[in-house]
C-alpha cells in the first residue's frame, strides 16, 4: 500500500490514514522560505533574478553557475524499516515504478543517495541535476545518478527551448518496490532567452556609439543587452578587418552564450519596444564590435545579433561648426562683416554672417583633404 505524503505547500497539507494505524506514513518536504532558498555551492545565497509571478523559476544562470536548492526533508511513520525516500525530477509525478523503469521512464535521479531516515535531513539539489536530462525521451534518460556539469545547460536549452514545469518528487519507496508516494515542488524553467535582434546598426560620436536594432518578433522579450568587444572597461580584444570587409570579433562571434559574457557587457535597455543605446565612455580612436541580446522574463539573455560591417564603429572626436570656423581665421560671433586687422573686405579670410562663414570652413576642409 502506497504511503501517505504531507507537503506544506500542497492545498491537502494533513495527514492520511491508510487502512490501520500500522500502514500510517507521514512524509514532510518543508522548503525553508519562499521563494526557494537557492545557494551557490560555498553556500552563500545565490544572485537573485526575474521569474514569473507567484512561481518558483529556474534559469539559465542558475545552471550555469552551478546553483542548488535547498530543502528540509522531515519523515515520519514510514511503512517499513526497509522503505526509504528517494529525490527524482520530472514533468509528471515520479511515484509511480513505470516513471522511473528504463522502457517507460519519465523521471530522472537528482539526488546521489537515498534521503536517511532521519528526524529532518537537509537536501540540496543541483539545479544543473534538475534539467540536465529535461526533454529526454525514457531510452535516453539515464537512471542511475551522475552530477550533471555545465555543459549540460546549453545542450538541454536547446530540447526545452520554451517554457517548461519541472517537478522535485520526493518518493517514498516501500523496500519491496513498486509504486511509492510522492510530494512534489513545481518548478518552471527557462534556459533560453528570445531570439537575437536583427538589423543593428551604428553611428559614431565623441568617446560615443549610437546603437539602433529592430527587435525579433517574440513575446517573452522584456529587455536589451549590448556586448562591445573590446570591453567598455578596455581590453586587449578588439575588431579586426574580416573577410569581405566584414568586422571580426573572435569573442562575439564564438557561439558562447551571452549570459556568460558579462565582461563584455556594455548597457542595457529595458522593454520589449526599445530598438536603441547609446554607449558612452569610449576611447576615441578605438574600433569596437557591437552584438544585442535580448532578455526575458526570467533575465535569460538570448543569443547575440550578428555582426557585419554595420556593427563596426569606432568613437571619435568631433569638430563643431565654430570651432573649424575660428580655426580657419573667422572672428564673427554674428551676421555682421569682420576682418581680421590689416584686411580689406576683398580678404578672402573675410566672411559676412553665415554664408561667409560657411566659405571659410570650406576652404579650412578642403586644405585638410588636400
Amino acid at each position: 500500500m502506497r504511503p501517505a505524503i504531507v507537503s506544506p505547500f500542497l492545498a491537502a497539507a494533513a495527514a492520511v490514514l491508510l487502512a490501520s494505524p500500522a500502514a500510517r506514513a507521514t512524509v514532510t518536504v518543508v522548503v525553508n522560505s519562499v521563494p526557494i532558498q537557492r545557494l551557490n555551492q560555498d553556500n552563500s545565497t545565490a544572485a537573485t533574478h526575474g521569474m514569473p509571478t507567484g512561481s518558483q523559476g529556474l534559469n539559465y544562470a542558475d545552471c550555469a553557475t552551478d546553483v542548488k536548492v535547498r530543502f528540509t526533508v522531515t519523515m515520519a511513520g514510514l511503512p517499513d524499516p526497509g522503505s526509504y525516500v528517494q529525490a527524482w525530477a520530472g514533468p509528471s509525478d515520479c511515484a509511480p515504478q513505470a516513471a522511473r523503469t528504463a522502457a517507460t521512464a519519465a523521471c530522472w535521479p537528482v539526488y546521489s543517495a537515498n534521503v536517511a531516515q532521519a528526524t529532518a535531513s537537509t537536501i540540496d539539489i543541483n539545479v544543473q541535476d534538475i534539467v540536465a536530462q529535461a526533454g529526454l525521451t525514457s531510452t535516453g534518460l539515464n537512471l542511475t545518478y551522475a552530477r550533471a556539469t555545465k555543459a549540460d545547460c546549453a545542450t538541454a536549452a536547446t530540447r526545452i527551448p520554451g517554457e517548461a514545469t519541472l517537478g522535485i518528487y520526493f518518493v517514498v519507496v516501500p523496500a519491496a518496490g513498486g509504486d511509492g508516494a510522492s510530494v512534489n515542488q513545481p518548478f518552471k524553467v527557462k534556459l533560453a532567452g528570445p531570439a537575437a535582434p536583427t538589423g543593428v546598426s551604428l553611428s559614431e560620436g565623441d568617446g560615443l556609439l549610437n546603437v539602433n536594432w529592430t527587435p525579433a518578433a517574440d513575446s517573452t522579450t522584456q529587455g536589451f543587452a549590448v556586448y562591445t568587444d573590446p570591453p567598455v572597461s578596455g581590453g586587449d580584444a578588439g575588431a579586426s578587418a574580416g573577410d569581405a570587409g566584414l568586422c571580426s570579433s573572435a569573442v562575439l562571434s564564438s557561439g558562447t552564450p551571452a549570459a556568460d559574457l558579462g565582461a563584455y557587457l556594455a548597457t542595457t535597455a529595458s522593454g520589449s519596444t526599445s530598438v536603441s543605446a547609446t554607449l558612452t565612455g569610449l576611447k576615441n580612436g578605438t574600433t569596437y564590435n557591437v552584438a544585442v541580446a535580448a532578455k526575458d522574463s526570467y533575465d535569460n539573455t538570448g543569443p547575440l545579433s550578428a555582426l557585419s560591417s554595420s556593427t563596426c564603429g569606432t568613437p571619435a572626436a568631433i569638430d563643431d561648426f565654430w570651432k573649424k570656423y575660428h580655426e580657419a581665421g573667422g572672428t564673427a560671433g554674428g551676421d555682421c562683416a569682420v576682418a581680421a586687422p590689416g584686411a580689406s573686405l576683398a580678404d578672402p579670410w573675410v566672411s559676412y554672417g553665415a554664408a561667409g562663414a560657411l566659405v571659410v570652413l570650406g576652404a579650412a576642409l578642403a586644405r585638410r583633404r588636400s
